[in-house]
């Protein structure tokens, strides 16, 4: 006589009451998937012989039931497995979902972008398992699909933002010769904001600074300045009418001595002016979005311009590899970070969050992120460095206003990263000779907390040594705190594991996989915060 422990339609009986993994459906509401193989195993949940048709497929299908004595998988784990059926479905069936470039590269229906998704190389298309995979790696990153997962562009929305994507990069191809080639285009002041020939200002939003800046960013961010509104220039060809002379004229009354106005001048860092510049500068911001109503209005243009600020990718090291996501909660961020080139190879690391959200928190992002870009052209170590940006904002920043960053030098001659947090999230070390990964501790209060007499006390500086195949990440809270429905955080073991579980692949594994883990374990609840990461790696 068979015992009712023994039996199996009692043993499903009772799975399917005590254990979430036996009751995770497709999105259709009805599937059910087999919690030991992960596959549609039953399609209807709600059928009068469910049971019948579940116990067939586990007792003979699936290979991994083992007779109901099988270990089943994690109800995350199938939630994960039933949002890459869902992205299937829809790939197979929305037209949207399936246009690519003629390289073969997945155009993202959501943010409407070319991404790293390969759908064919060589005219050879690729495993739909394998695409279907890489689309929920680039989803999990997508900003606009983290807002609104269920509404994406229609095929015909897609190829309008092709088309204006590529006017737009003709106009800044336009705007990269002018200021290469037209000494009109050239000058910026001694903080190197770049002035515009039209407005006859220097814009605090585009970068000068540098040769890379003046490459990389600055045609981008000018562009942005010409079509944002307040710019003297209204449409039309990208002609002044200003000649080198005026234009000589024009910089050297944004500066107190007129020899100092000269064409792709590197920033100068005179105290007094320096920080009189600053203030002025978020003075300035405040003043332009309370008196200009279209921008209070329109903060997905706020967000781009502020996005243009951020570095697109870092900087190529030898014998290194450096990868960053920014993703913010809101349309403008307070999340910040950068690579900044020293004068001698190294280069300085900043990743930041400022207390808060909106227009005002993304005006000091942008002080800040100024700040430790000229600050940290002065040489000096970590420490000295994050006091005198906290010497610079203090002054700027309300009662309930404060900075949390890290910023690191990365020596690639000795492989060290010697860093000074403040207040900020703790790195975490990969050591994957050990299967080890944990924080780095240090001390360190957030900037604008202390006048700097005391500040520098306050820092701690650390040091570490990144040997073959270590790697080492920053991060903002955002990605601690990220937040399922219940509210539980992700917190600070499940980001542990993550790093751990990744410590073998390349920067950008270890980045995707602290992403993907993040967002299974959210399951696409709406986040309070942004979420920035940062992941240099020494090759093996």
């Amino acid at each position: 006589m068979t015992k009712k422990s023994d039996d199996p339609a009692m043993m499903l009986e009772v799975l399917l009451r005590t254990n979430p993994s036996f009751g995770v459906l497709l999105e259709d509401g009805k599937t059910w998937l087999c919690p030991y193989c992960g596959t549609p195993a039953v399609a209807d949940r709600g059928a009068k012989n469910f049971n019948a048709i579940a116990l067939n497929h586990l007792l003979k299908k699936c290979p991994k039931s083992k007779g109901l004595a099988g270990i089943a998988m994690q109800t995350e784990q199938l939630k994960h497995i039933s949002a890459l059926h869902q992205l299937k479905q829809r790939f197979a069936s929305e037209a949207a979902w399936r246009i690519s470039t003629g390289e073969g590269v997945w155009l993202c229906p959501y943010c409407t972008e070319a991404t790293d998704v390969s759908v064919s190389s060589n005219g050879v298309r690729r495993p739909l398992d394998d695409i279907v995979r890489d689309i929920h790696n680039h989803l999990v990153k997508c900003y606009t699909y983290t807002q609104e997962p269920g509404t994406w562009r229609s095929v015909e929305d897609i190829k309008n933002a092709l088309a204006e994507r590529k006017q737009q990069e003709n106009l800044v191809a336009q705007v990269a010769a002018l200021m290469n080639t037209d000494p009109v285009f050239q000058f910026s002041d001694r903080y190197g904001h770049w002035i515009c020939p039209f407005c006859e200002k220097p814009m605090v939003s585009v970068d000068f600074s540098s040769p890379f800046a003046r490459t990389h960013a600055a045609p981008q961010q000018a562009l942005a300045h010409f079509q944002g509104g307040s710019c003297a220039y209204k449409g039309g060809p990208l002609d002044p009418g200003k000649t080198v002379e005026h234009m000589k004229a024009v910089a050297s009354r944004h500066v107190d001595d007129a020899g100092l106005a000269e064409q792709q001048a590197e920033p100068s860092a005179g105290d007094t002016q320096y920080l009189t510049a600053l203030k002025s500068e978020l003075s300035e911001l405040r003043s332009h979005i309370e008196q200009n109503k279209e921008l209070r209005e329109n903060l997905m243009r706020a967000r781009k311009a502020q996005q243009q600020m951020l570095p697109t990718a870092p900087p190529a090291i030898d014998g290194f590899e450096m990868e960053v996501f920014f993703r913010p909660s809101e349309e403008v961020s307070g999340d910040f970070y950068d690579f900044i080139k020293l004068a001698d190879g190294r280069i300085g690391i900043v990743i930041g969050d400022v207390s808060g959200h909106g227009i005002d928190a993304g005006m000091v992002m942008g002080m800040t992120k100024k700040a430790f870009s000229l600050r940290a052209q002065e040489g000096r170590d970590a420490v000295a460095t994050v006091s005198r940006v906290n010497e610079d904002i203090i002054p700027e920043l309300g009662a309930t206003t404060f900075v949390t960053a890290t910023y690191g030098i990365l020596n690639p001659g000795d492989a060290s990263f010697s860093f000074a947090r403040c207040g900020h999230t703790f790195p975490v070390l990969c050591k994957p000779e050990i299967d080890g990964a944990d924080e780095v501790l240090s001390h360190g209060i957030v900037l604008g907390s202390v006048q700097s007499s005391i500040f520098a006390n306050k820092v701690q500086p650390a040091s570490i040594r990144l040997n073959p195949g270590h790697s080492v990440s920053l991060f903002t809270d955002g990605v601690l705190e990220a937040m399922r429905e219940s509210g539980e955080e992700f917190g600070k073991d499940r980001l542990l594991a993550a790093a751990r579980r990744h410590m073998f692949s390349p920067a950008l594994g270890i980045l995707e996989g602290i992403i993907g883990a993040v967002g299974i374990f959210a399951q696409n609840h709406k986040q309070e915060d942004d979420m920035t990461i940062i992941v240099i790696r020494r090759n093996p």
